[in-house]
């Protein structure tokens, strides 16, 4: 009768299967962790460019006040304004 070798993750004897399956998910929380990073330094970004442009043409006679919400709105959209 011969014998297998024990499944031991901490000894790294483990199924192929389950090492892909380790690294694909390694590799997927790398990418959301990316994702969500470079996705707040761009929103905030675009806030902040909202911000300046409305700050050079503001005028209290004719705009509300938060304008810019609407220019950034339609910056992350994707969509011409």
């Amino acid at each position: 009768m011969t014998q297998g070798v024990a499944w031991s993750e901490h000894n790294g004897t483990v199924s192929r299967a389950f090492e892909d399956w380790r690294t694909a998910g390694a590799e997927n929380r790398a990418f959301l962790k990316l994702s969500a990073q470079w996705a707040e330094e761009a929103y905030d970004r675009e806030y902040r460019n909202a911000e300046d442009s409305m700050s050079r043409v503001f005028n209290p006679d004719v705009h509300y006040g938060d304008e810019h919400v609407d220019m950034f709105d339609a910056a992350v959209d994707g969509r011409p304004s």
